[in-house]
C-alpha cells in the first residue's frame, strides 16, 4: 500500500508541475493581451506578439497533457490519477475509502461539466497544435471551422485541475498545495511585464 501511495504522490506532483508551467505561460499571455488592450504596449510589437503566441501555445499544450484522455502508454493525466484512486481508495491512512470514492465521483462529474472545453482542446491539439492535419492541405478552410477556445475556458480548466489535485493533496498528512505559489507567480508576472514595458519605452526615448 505504501508503494501505491507513493505512486499517487508522484502523479500529483507531476500534474502540479504541468499546472505550474502551463499557468505561468497562460498568465504571461493574458497580461500581455491586457496590456495591449489597455494601450500600455506601444513598442516592440513583434517581441510581445511572439511571446504572447508562444506562451499561449505552451499553456494550451500543458493543459492538454493534464486533461486529454489517451490510452496509449497510460500517460500521467488527471484521468489516470482518478482511475488509480478509484482502484485503490484505501491508500490514505486517515481518509476512509468511501470518502475517496465519493470525491473521485464528484470530480469525474465536474470534469464532465467542462466536456465541451476538453473536446475543443482535443480538436485543436490534434489538428493544429501537435501536428498538421492533411485535411488542412486538402481543405484549408477546415482550420477556420473549429470552435475557438476562449481565454476564460482555459482559466476555468486550470482552476478545476488545481482544485482536484488540492483535494487529494489535503488527504496526505502535512501536505500542501501550490495555490499560494500561483498567486505569487501571477503578481510577479504582472510586475515583470510592467518593468519590461517601461524598460523598453525608456530605451526608445533615449536620443
Amino acid at each position: 500500500m505504501e508503494q501505491q501511495e507513493l505512486k499517487i504522490h508522484k502523479i500529483i506532483n507531476k500534474l502540479y508541475e504541468q499546472i505550474y508551467l502551463g499557468y505561468r505561460s497562460f498568465w504571461i499571455a493574458k497580461y500581455i493581451n491586457q496590456s495591449h488592450n489597455d494601450k500600455k504596449i506601444n513598442c516592440a510589437y513583434h517581441f510581445f506578439e511572439g511571446t504572447y503566441s508562444s506562451c499561449l501555445e505552451n499553456s494550451f499544450l500543458a493543459l492538454s497533457r493534464i486533461l486529454l484522455k489517451d490510452e496509449r502508454g497510460k500517460p500521467v493525466n488527471i484521468w489516470y490519477l482518478l482511475n488509480c484512486l478509484q482502484s485503490s481508495p484505501d491508500i490514505f491512512n486517515n481518509i476512509p475509502s468511501n470518502i475517496v470514492l465519493k470525491s473521485v465521483s464528484q470530480h469525474l462529474e465536474r470534469l464532465e461539466g467542462i466536456d465541451s472545453t476538453i473536446k475543443k482542446i482535443e480538436e485543436q491539439r490534434h489538428s493544429t497544435i501537435a501536428h498538421l492535419d492533411k485535411s488542412h492541405i486538402n481543405k484549408p478552410q477546415a482550420i477556420y471551422q473549429q470552435t475557438p477556445l476562449e481565454e476564460n475556458e482555459i482559466e476555468r480548466a486550470y482552476e478545476l485541475s488545481l482544485d482536484i489535485l488540492n483535494t487529494y493533496t489535503a488527504f496526505y498528512q502535512q501536505a500542501s498545495d501550490i495555490s499560494h505559489l500561483l498567486e505569487v507567480l501571477r503578481k510577479g508576472i504582472a510586475d515583470d511585464l510592467d518593468y519590461v514595458i517601461k524598460l523598453i519605452e525608456t530605451d526608445n526615448k533615449r536620443p
